[in-house]
């Protein structure tokens, strides 16, 4: 969450605004104390009193949970539920949030009414860390007070209570989630996606409601939405978002069918080949790449589309079926005005391994501009091997001007040589 993230880099001194990259290590001193939200132990803590932690994502931060001795108040991890409850209480704010947090953790039920009167706890942090605690424990008496949460003034309570009622699944909540799709607050639109997807059939309904939307970025989320539930009967709302007039909007509708794997979802895929903008063209051949023999034909016919980045796609999907009847559609786009539509036509007829490509391929070898087209001929020579492709590999492992084309060259030489 983009609050937590921020608050957290900033306690521990670490600039709000940067980005670890995923799977990174980063170290924090075992006494910083959390002072904000929701954070889990991920690593283990060294003998210097150090945890070490893991990024796991964008804007997901494995962190630390700090439970050594505070000054003010000694918090271990041995303190029993009622020792837990009786700190919901305390004076202090930084002390009830992490009871709060900790209680969720316990995983005994008794603490739900405790946890149910802290969420009108005065302190945010306190709030959100109840939401969430209740969304651990799972008990369905929680629904309602976290439906009301939803309209929390803090958008990080929001939050919570959105993901909290996501885990615990209950239909009733989808519709008012639904709504926080166009929260004002980011951290609360991006949650509500993820907690409407775990909602079941009734996210279903609630997600194709709010495709009627007047927000582009509103109807693209319900649509991500669809995709999320995997259901088959969240086909034909996600399938008619290709009639929005918003060309993004579209374009998150193909990404979101290229998950669906229905028969449903091929044949609107095939539909979007003929959108009138060309990155929701292009979206859609690329969306085809795993589509079996319904999606042959039309990409097929996509390998003329007047743009160079739907060639491409099309090239690209029609090398991943590996179907040899694409050949002769193929190999005139190695001659295509366009770098990228040669290139992907190349790496197609390499992973097709149809020998009428051999003579194109070997003319993209020798007289292509492009270097990483001869390359990628060079590769697609090497599959097919034939006199003439090892004698114009040969030329080109010791003529060609680019390096990367001459090795590319001599490494398809090999597996020639290592087959023979």
């Amino acid at each position: 969450m983009a609050y937590l993230y921020y608050n957290i880099m900033k306690y521990i001194g670490t600039p709000a605004d940067s980005v670890l990259p995923a799977g990174s290590l980063f170290v924090v001193p075992a006494e910083k104390e959390m002072r904000h939200g929701k954070l889990n132990a991920t690593g283990p803590r060294r003998s210097d009193g150090f945890f070490i932690c893991a990024r796991a994502g964008a804007l997901a931060l494995c962190a630390l949970l700090s439970l050594s001795a505070a000054p003010d108040k000694t918090f271990g991890v041995g303190e029993t539920v009622p020792e837990l409850v009786r700190l919901l209480g305390d004076k202090s704010p930084k002390t009830r949030s992490r009871a709060a947090y900790m209680l969720g953790r316990a995983g005994d039920r008794t603490a739900v009414a405790p946890l149910l009167r802290a969420l009108r706890d005065p302190e945010k942090e306190v709030r959100g860390n109840a939401a969430d605690s209740l969304g651990e424990l799972g008990d369905g008496s929680a629904v309602k007070p976290l439906i009301a949460l939803l309209a929390d003034k803090e958008g990080w309570v929001r939050c919570a209570a959105a993901s909290a009622l996501g885990r615990l699944g209950d239909p009733a909540a989808a519709a008012p989630v639904a709504a926080l799709l166009r929260d004002e607050n980011e951290c609360v639109r991006r949650e509500a996606p993820a907690a409407l997807a775990l909602l079941g059939s009734a996210s279903t309904a609630a997600a194709a409601g709010a495709l009627s939307d007047g927000d582009p970025a509103v109807r693209a989320s319900a649509v991500s939405v669809l995709g999320a539930t995997g259901a088959e009967d969240a086909v034909p709302p996600a399938a008619s978002a290709l009639s929005d007039p918003d060309a993004s909007v579209r374009e998150r509708a193909v990404r979101t069918l290229g998950g669906m794997n229905f028969p449903a979802s091929t044949a609107a895929l095939v539909k979007a080949l003929s959108d009138l903008s060309a990155a929701v063209r292009a979206a859609a051949a690329a969306e085809l790449a795993r589509r079996g023999d319904p999606a042959f034909e039309p990409l097929l016919k996509a390998l003329g589309d007047l743009e160079p980045a739907v060639r491409a796609a099309a090239a690209d999907s029609l090398g991943t079926l590996a179907d040899k009847r694409a050949a002769p559609g193929l190999m005139p786009q190695l001659r295509d005005p366009d770098e990228k539509a040669r290139l992907s036509a190349a790496k197609a007829l390499g992973a097709l391994g149809e020998r009428r490509a051999e003579a194109p391929l070997r003319a993209a070898l020798s007289g292509d501009a492009s270097p990483a087209v001869r390359a990628a001929a060079a590769a697609a020579l090497g599959g097919l091997g034939g006199k003439a492709a090892v004698k114009a590999l040969r030329a080109a492992a010791r003529k060609d001007k680019d390096e990367t084309v001459r090795r590319s060259a001599a490494a398809a030489l090999k597996r020639l040589e290592a087959g023979s």
